[in-house]
């Protein structure tokens, strides 16, 4: 079994027991859906899981009152800025204007956060649920918390 499937089964679970318990269901403030931007391919597996997630809290339902924030986390650096010289002093010089690699990467992970967000996330998305980046891994998180407590 996959470790999502048995994550989700978990809070399936915890739910049932719950509104057994307390003959109500439980209250969800919100949920915090963490997508690592650096992996190459975003597969159906993870799209499955998001539309499971989505069932279990009623996330855009005119009864739910839970928040969702969609996170990609693990950002590489943002590339510097272009460095263009008017007057190169050699050949080499003229083309330290050309992207690098961490730039390179960097608009690869945002070409990922779009298909993300038009293919993978849309449904969400148009429901409410909102898309955050952690890019700063100090100040970031909080900023997602208090995304889910507003």
């Amino acid at each position: 079994m996959h470790d999502s499937t048995r994550v989700f089964k978990g809070i399936a679970q915890w739910i049932s027991e719950y509104t057994k318990k307390q003959d109500r269901s439980p209250q969800v403030i919100g949920f915090i859906y963490l997508q690592d931007i650096s992996q190459k391919r975003i597969n159906k597996r993870q799209n499955v899981d998001i539309l499971r997630l989505e069932e279990l809290l009623g996330v855009g339902s005119a009864t739910s009152r839970s928040s969702m924030v969609l996170v990609t986390y693990r950002w590489p650096p943002l590339p510097p800025p272009p460095q263009l010289s008017p007057f190169p002093d050699s050949v080499e010089d003229s083309y330290d204007h050309l992207p690098g690699p961490s730039s390179l990467v960097y608009h690869q992970a945002v070409d990922r956060e779009m298909e993300l967000k038009n293919r993978f996330w849309k449904n969400l998305l148009d429901k409410g649920a909102s898309m955050m980046r952690v890019e700063d891994p100090v100040h970031d998180p909080i900023k997602v918390v208090l995304e889910v407590l507003k």
